[in-house]
């Protein structure tokens, strides 16, 4: 095989694995995340940073229940047989490998900044994410809070399906790429962050936000909805 072409072959392959083997995970930048791996006694492993194709670095190492951490000490924390990073940055999204006892887990960190919306108990409040649907077929729209779906939207449903009377989208979203999502009657229960993507028959991709955190407000006398105050630019889940 000629080195060019070994070159592309082997670039191809790793995308590959990454894009079916890497468990995609956001978190929002500033927040804390942890590795969903545990130092326990008795075992050992490493935590790898891969930021290529044989560019890898160790970013801890586990040893007998104890872990020794390599990089962003500043930021590393170490809670019993945990790790990760007590505040995320922007640039710490990327992909991570676990090698320890068993076969080896990759997980895709995908560090997003959130919009923040902040809005009055019992008025209305609209979740800003748009994406650019122009030429494109099949489309999904989700919404999610926790892990969970709150509003699933696609082009043979007219409203958010298996959710809350008060979620709604516009019946036009995919005409104008506005994916946003409208909560009626805001209660307490109702702050968090909202993620939006898109699905097509391939991947996932983030809505832009890709994130909106929610703060709701006590209800007083003659307040009114603060609009949305935008942070960054989301960008789509892939491994560097």
């Amino acid at each position: 095989m000629a080195p060019l072409l070994r070159e592309v072959f082997f670039t191809l392959t790793f995308i590959h694995v990454f894009l079916h083997v890497a468990d995609c995970v956001k978190v929002i930048v500033g927040d804390p995340f942890k590795f969903p791996v545990n130092c326990e006694p008795g075992e050992s492993g490493t935590l790898l940073r891969v930021f290529g194709h044989n560019d890898i670095s160790e970013v801890a190492t586990c040893h007998s229940g104890k872990w020794t951490v390599k990089m962003y000490k500043d930021r590393m924390m170490i809670n019993s047989s945990k790790i990760g990073f007590n505040r995320t940055e922007y640039n710490d999204g990327g992909v991570y490998e676990l090698r320890f006892s068993k076969p080896k887990d990759l997980v895709q960190l995908e560090v997003v900044a959130a919009w923040k919306v902040s809005v009055v108990e019992d008025e209305t409040v609209t979740l800003p994410c748009y994406f650019k649907t122009t030429g494109k077929a099949g489309l999904t729209v989700v919404w999610e809070k926790n892990g969970k779906p709150l509003c699933v939207k696609n082009s043979r449903s007219d409203g958010c399906s298996g959710t809350s009377d008060r979620l709604s989208m516009s019946t036009d979203w995919f005409t104008h790429g506005n994916l946003s999502l409208t909560v009626a009657r805001v209660q307490p229960g109702d702050r968090g962050d909202y993620f939006c993507y898109v699905q097509n028959e391939h991947r996932n991709h983030s809505g832009n936000p890709a994130v909106v955190r929610l703060a709701v407000r006590e209800k007083k006398a003659h307040q009114i909805t603060t609009p949305a105050t935008p942070v960054n630019v989301s960008e789509l889940c892939e491994p560097n």
